[in-house]
Formats: C-alpha cells, structure tokens, sequence
C-alpha cells in the first residue's frame, strides 16, 4: 500500500510538468494559417452557414468545422477563447478517460481506486499521448487540425466511457450518442477504425458464451449506426468530391497492397523513435497488474499479448488505408495521431498482462516501475524548462506582429512585417517571402486588411 501511495505521488509529479508545459504552451497559443480562412468564413457567414459553405466547396468534416467555427467566433470577442479552448480540451480529455478507467476498473473488480488515483492515472495517460504526438505543435495547438483530430479522440473517450457505463443515465446516453456522432463527423480515418471494432466486438458480444449483456449490445450496435450514419453524411458531400480532384484515383485493391509499404513508412520513419517513450508511460500498468494478480495464472497470456500485438498492427493498417485509398501517400502527422492512441493502448494491456501474469518480486517491479515513471517525470520536465521561453518569446512576436497589422489595417499600399522567431511546440503562423502564397492570402482575408500585399522580410 505505501509503495502504491509513493508510485502516484511520482506520477502526480510528471503530471504537475506535464500541466505546466501545457498550460504555458496554451497560453502562448495563437491563430495560425488556416485558422484565418475560417475567421475570414464567420465573419462573411453566421457559424452554421459558414460550415454550410465548407461542407459544400472544400471541407464535408462538418462536426470539427462547426466547432471551429464556434471557437473562432468567441475568439473575436475574447482573446482568452483559445487559451480556454485547449484547456477544456485539456480537462473533457481526463474526465474521459477518469470515467473509462472507472468502468473498466470495476469490470476488473478492483474498487480500491480512489477518483484522486484515477484522475492522477487519466492526466498521465494524457501526457503520454501529447508527448508520442508525432506533430505535436499541428495537433494539440493549431485550431483547425485540434478540432478534427484531438477533439475526435477526445469524444472517442466519452463515447467508450458511455458504451461501458454499468447504469442506464439519460445524460450518459446524450453524451454518448454526441460524441459518437461527433467522430462519425469529424475525422475519417478514426471513425473507420471505431466502426469496425465495434462491429467486431459486437460480433464478440454474440458468440462468447457467458450470460447476454443486452445493454453493452444495444449500446454497441446504437454506437456503430451512429458513428456510421455521421460518417455516409461526412462522405457524401459536396466537398469531398472537390477535393478529390486533386489526387489520382485508385482500386481498393491497388490501395491495399501499396498501404503496406505506407505503413511500413508510417512505423520505421516517423513512429519508431517514439516508442521508448510509450514503454517508459506504458510500463507502470505492469504494476497495476501484479496488484491485481490473481491465485491462477492465465495460460493464454501470451497468446493475448501476441494478439494485442496483431490488433494493433491491423488498427493502423487500417487508419492509414484510409489515407493510401484517398492519396496514395502517407497521411498528414497530424492525421496520424491515433497511431499514438493504438500504441499506447496496446502497451498498456501488454504490461498488465505480464504484470498479472508473470512472476516478479514485487521489490523488483517496484522499482523497475519507479525508474519509468521518474524518466517519463524527467523528460517533462525537461520540455518545460527548455520551451517556456521559446514559447513566450514567439507569442510576444505575433502579438507585436498582429498590433502593426490593425494599426495599418486600411493602409492601401503594400505591408511589411519582420519574422515570427521559432514557434516551440505550437503550430507556427508564420507567412511565406511570396505574397501570394495562401498563408499570406489568409492572414490578409482573416484580418480584413486592406493592403495591396502582405511581404514577409527574408
């Protein structure tokens, strides 16, 4: 029990890193890119027409443009909106996953775990994911891209928590049914993933032999319908079609067989330096096991972890198929945000299995379990002493940037502003030295400036 309390107080102390580097991160958060084209759409259009627009001439992932939409409205009446933004963001992901943990902990039979234990394990968890980001600074801080791939983890989490809660809840289901919907809407690749392993376990549902959970089935097959019905809409749109005209066309055939040399890519080139990491986060749920191990020793672990292996092979096959299929290319980083997600996951279930399984003093594991966490404090802290001034220098830069802007905003004559310096770990909105590039066209449309161009100085 003392070993227990002492392992969470060294996760609260990574956590405490983890908050600090997010919160001076969001803080120094800004608009980027993009982000102006958007801005640019809900000050011509009301935020459900704009996303009207989007849907019909460029983007059909309507939920995550709605959102953005809603979010670049408040930012022009309160310049904290975005700051806000991404620690809700922050704050619905724990909740989440403090939730799901909940449930699957009493699946577990395991009730000695406090809310305080379970937040601590859920906000680790989190820092885990933000730091095997591959592209950190396009998925967690730029707005357009948090809203389709954060934002659709996120609800993915509510949508599991809904799915395994024990008792029926009107509040629970609207939750649910939300944010099923949401990632039905929002990102592809994820909502193809999520359909099929909830087919798969509903399928599951149905053969194994013990009792029938009629709840978990109709929550189940209500997810899928969902999840699906958000997704044929999101297909379907105009804009998808205009979209496609800029990529060559593909058998799904073709596109299998080419998506194994595009996940091979995916795995060696971008994901494979990561994966330290998600073993030094994953490797405390090695301990939880062995405080759950029971008299009798599952003889088929290993098989199980030799399936959790194949599982999550097959998930990131499958979510980069997605992108083959469209593109024949690898996706976006920000696009491959999941792959974290399914690692980390996947780890998990492994060292539990071994924790619960095989035969380690618990000395031993103790420490072994120690030393990882305290690297994975360690490397928080790290990060946080070594971007809070990059940080804070490049938002005083864009500020200064945004000020000269306004002052010049009905200035006819062509406008130059100095270089933004590095952005850290946010998505830089730095201009292009060609005026006509569209990040200069959108910063101009965004702030509605008036100048004949926007030159960046070399």
């Amino acid at each position: 029990m003392r070993s227990t309390k002492i392992l969470h107080i060294t996760i609260a102390s990574a956590n405490l890193f983890f908050l600090l580097l997010f919160i001076s991160a969001s803080f120094s958060n800004r608009l980027s890119i993009d982000d102006f084209h958007f801005l640019h759409n809900i000050r011509q259009n009301n935020i459900f027409n704009a996303t009207h627009i989007e849907y019909q001439k460029w983007s059909t992932r309507y939920s995550s443009v709605l959102l953005n939409h809603s979010v670049q409205l408040l930012q022009t009446k309160w310049k904290y909106t975005l700051f806000c933004f991404n620690i809700m963001g922050l704050l619905v992901f724990i909740v989440a996953l403090q939730m799901l943990l909940k449930n699957i902990l009493m699946l577990l039979h395991c009730k000695h775990w406090s809310f305080l234990a379970r937040f601590n394990t859920a906000l680790f968890a989190v820092s885990a994911l933000f730091l095997t980001t591959i592209k950190i600074d396009e998925t967690w801080f730029w707005l357009c891209a948090s809203c389709t791939y954060l934002w659709s983890i996120v609800f993915l989490a509510l949508g599991a928590a809904w799915i395994t809660h024990f008792n029926l809840s009107k509040k629970m289901g609207a939750i649910g049914a939300i944010s099923l919907i949401y990632v039905g809407g929002a990102c592809e690749p994820l909502a193809v993933v999520t359909i099929v392993v909830l087919s798969a376990l509903l399928v599951f549902e149905f053969f194994r032999q013990k009792p029938a959970n009629m709840l978990l089935r109709q929550r189940l097959a209500t997810a899928i319908a969902l999840c699906l019905c958000a997704f044929i809409l999101l297909y379907i749109g105009p804009g998808n079609k205009v979209r496609e005209q800029f990529f060559l066309k593909t058998s799904l055939y073709h596109s299998f067989i080419l998506n194994f040399q595009m996940t091979d890519i995916v795995i060696e080139q971008f994901f494979k330096n990561k994966i330290p990491l998600i073993i030094a986060f994953s490797a405390p749920m090695m301990y939880a096991g062995a405080c759950n191990k029971s008299n009798k020793t599952d003889d088929y672990w290993v098989l199980k972890i030799l399936l959790i292996f194949t599982l999550c092979y097959c998930a990131i096959f499958l979510h980069q198929w997605t992108m083959t299929y469209k593109t024949q290319n690898v996706g976006a980083f920000r696009a491959l945000f999941a792959l974290s997600a399914y690692t980390i996951v996947a780890c998990s279930l492994i060292f539990y299995l071994i924790g619960k399984n095989f035969e380690i003093h618990r000395p031993a594991l103790f420490f072994a379990t120690f030393c990882c966490v305290l690297i994975a404090s360690g490397f928080l802290a790290q990060r946080y002493f070594n971007e809070k001034k990059a940080l804070q220098n490049y938002a005083s830069a864009y500020d200064s940037r945004m000020n000269f802007l306004l002052q010049h905003k009905n200035d006819s004559s062509a406008l130059v502003v100095e270089a933004l310096p590095p952005s850290s770990m946010l998505y830089s909105a730095e201009i292009r030295t060609d005026s006509t590039h569209f990040s200069n066209l959108h910063l101009r449309m965004g702030l509605q400036l008036k100048c004949s161009s926007l030159i960046r100085k070399q």
